[in-house]
């Protein structure tokens, strides 16, 4: 059974699978949930330790930049404003996030390393 969904992008139906993944002519993957829910799925931003980000909602100190100071499931930021550090997950960060004001030292490795990994090819690493 297929189920056709409305693209306003392309403002035309492209038939998927419930609960399936689609390529539409975009280019952007769609993800039908079983509840007909649609979300665009896309790689995490990429935050390292050390970037200074602005969030698009004040702190109450009236501060809208932050620190990165953990990675993980949640991210942790201190305020620029009062120094206060709270942990937010990361899916609320990557709504939240306006701009990143500075990267931090570990970008460019983490970039680099990155980009090493998608020019490899598959034979290269499984290593025989």
């Amino acid at each position: 059974m297929y189920v056709l969904l409305k693209r306003s992008v392309a403002n035309a139906a492209v038939p998927v699978l419930p609960c399936g993944y689609t390529s539409p002519d975009d280019g952007i993957p769609v993800v039908v949930t079983n509840l007909g829910g649609i979300m665009r799925s896309s790689e995490p931003i990429q935050v390292v330790i050390g970037d200074v980000v602005r969030l698009r909602k004040p702190h109450p100190c009236g501060s809208y930049d932050w620190t990165v100071v953990r990675l993980g499931a949640d991210i942790g930021l201190r305020c620029h404003g009062c120094g206060r550090r709270v942990l937010l997950p990361r899916r609320d960060l990557e709504k939240r996030l306006k701009t990143f004001l500075e990267r931090g030292p570990a970008f460019e490795v983490a970039a680099a390393a990155l980009a090493a990994n998608a020019t490899e090819t598959p034979d290269e690493s499984v290593g025989n």
